[in-house]
């Protein structure tokens, strides 16, 4: 999905959400002003996707990355981005730094991805941008959820991706959605 505004520019917000991640749409609906949105194929290469996204559309200070996930672990489409797939993935992290603009910021707000410090700084390293996530559940408070990415690399000052309202009445949260087994074949 394509909120219809291209080229928004250095200043402005990338919300990215993962196409398995439930009520994709009410999230991608319920963003703040200035942000371009799209919703990633859970059948293709989300890393691919991504890439492909931030090459037409160049220079955005922020970067929101809305999946399922636990510590140092994100699914991306049909693969996921871990401490382990780093280093497979860092020609195509090397190019989102150089895709965004000269200071960025990625946001992470799969659950629990911020627990694993080593794989934020790795991400950091790759792509030059500061980074957010959080230690504990992000999405619904009654599913034990908060909409709070407390561990930072780097001085961040986008707000978030997503209205008050959305995320007062988003019911899910973003957490480990699928089996080990199927996170093993990945």
């Amino acid at each position: 999905m394509n909120s219809g505004q291209s080229n928004l520019g250095q200043n402005q917000s990338l919300v990215i959400i993962d196409g398995r991640v439930k009520d994709s749409r009410f999230l991608a609906q319920g963003v703040v002003a200035n942000t371009q949105v799209y919703i990633l194929s859970p059948h293709v290469d989300g890393m691919r996707q991504i890439t492909k996204i931030l090459e037409n559309n160049p220079h955005f200070g922020a970067l929101h990355l809305v999946s399922h996930g636990s510590p140092g672990f994100l699914h991306l489409g049909k693969i996921n981005l871990s401490l382990q797939t780093l280093s497979y993935h860092s020609q195509q992290l090397r190019q989102w730094g150089k895709y965004l603009s000269p200071d960025p910021e990625i946001l992470l707000y799969g659950c629990q991805i911020g627990a694993e410090l080593h794989f934020l700084r790795q991400l950091h390293r790759l792509t030059g941008a500061k980074i957010a996530a959080s230690q504990t559940r992000v999405g619904n408070a009654r599913k034990g959820g908060k909409w709070h990415l407390g561990v930072t690399i780097g001085n961040l000052s986008t707000p978030l991706a997503f209205t008050t309202d959305t995320q007062a009445t988003y019911s899910e949260i973003f957490g480990k959605a699928y089996t080990s087994k199927a996170l093993r074949k990945s």
